[in-house]
């Protein structure tokens, strides 16, 4: 992998998300762990002096579980501590219903080092011509939207460091009247659109999954899942809550079969075709 990449996840309290949790950390976490990929979890502490401290894999974050601007302060923080503490290309900023898959998404990011417009990215709504089996990567025309664009329908986003950048410069003095509290991914894309930071709309991030639509579905053209037939391109798919074990379960035996492929055809152990 030659793309330098650090995953936030923020901690929730509630049984509903902690179980979304455990099912992450059972599953792609490990693996992106061993491939290099620093996994931080931003967790909610009152009791730490300043913003925020790292206490091994967990950012914590001096604001509450509240569904209001502290929600938006772990993605806040986290953006900070990495500009601050770590050497990185991009930040991928993602829930726990979401699963990433550990061949594709370094893959995805090694791309972007070829496109360094690419600076900011995600699942962005509303999706302009969307068809989710394939991946296109388009760049949002921004002058046709004002404040309703967001980076994520819900499966994360992809942030440079020069975005970051962006975000921690100019978001403490953005007003966000208009917003709900807890909409990080509108909020942050309102604060590149206005300073200069194009959004790009990229599908192999997808919200959505057989098991949960999500959204609507108006042309009734179903959406792939990522470890089946039709979802080879996908990099990171939401929401997967109570599925992921069995994802993974497939991603394990498919990984394998490559390799065993790979040996065979006398090239490089963990080609993905």
């Amino acid at each position: 992998m030659k793309a330098k990449v650090i995953i936030n996840l923020p901690d929730c309290k509630i049984e509903k998300y902690q179980a979304q949790q455990r099912e992450a950390y059972e599953t792609w976490i490990p693996v992106l762990r061993e491939k290099g990929i620093e996994v931080i979890k931003s967790v909610s502490n009152l009791e730490i002096e300043g913003e925020y401290k790292l206490e091994g894999e967990d950012l914590l974050c001096n604001c509450t579980d509240d569904l209001d601007r502290n929600f938006i302060l772990k993605r806040f923080y986290f953006i900070k501590w990495a500009l601050e503490n770590r050497d990185f290309d991009y930040l991928f900023i993602t829930s726990f219903d979401t699963f990433v898959h550990p061949d594709r998404f370094p893959m995805l990011l090694d791309s972007y080092l070829e496109k360094p417009e690419i600076e900011a990215s995600g699942a962005v709504w509303p999706r302009m011509g969307w068809w989710p089996w394939g991946r296109n990567l388009i760049q949002i025309d921004q002058s046709k939207y004002d404040a309703n664009l967001s980076l994520s329908g819900g499966s994360g986003f992809v942030l440079s460091r020069r975005a970051c950048e962006v975000l921690r410069d100019n978001y403490p003095t953005f007003n966000a009247d208009g917003f709900k509290d807890y909409e990080d991914d509108a909020i942050f894309s309102k604060v590149l659109k206005d300073n200069g930071v194009y959004l790009w709309h990229d599908e192999a991030i997808i919200t959505g999954s057989p098991q949960q639509m999500y959204w609507t579905d108006p042309h009734n053209v179903g959406v792939p899942r990522i470890d089946l037939i039709g979802g080879e391109f996908l990099a990171a798919q939401s929401p997967l809550d109570g599925n992921m074990r069995e994802v993974f379960a497939n991603y394990k035996h498919t990984a394998h079969m490559h390799a065993v492929l790979a040996k065979y055809m006398n090239k490089r152990e963990g080609y993905v075709y």
